[in-house]
């Protein structure tokens, strides 16, 4: 068995792809691809993690993204 875990620091896309059915269509579309890669043997693990803010090097990252 394969095992992958997708960290995000979106809780309401993660939340989005984990509720069934969604009608959102890329959400669908993600659901779909996560359907067929369990279905492969793939184990997938969705970890929400909380947005750097208040992390220096975060913070000088995204000024300079912007």
């Amino acid at each position: 068995m394969y095992k992958a875990v997708i960290l995000s620091d979106s809780l309401s896309t993660l939340r989005s792809i984990e509720n069934f059915p969604t009608t959102n269509e890329i959400a669908r579309k993600i659901q779909n691809h996560l359907n067929d890669l369990i279905h492969s043997g793939y184990s997938i693990t969705l970890i929400w993690i909380p947005s750097h803010n208040l992390i220096s090097e975060n913070e000088r990252a995204d000024e300079k993204a912007h």
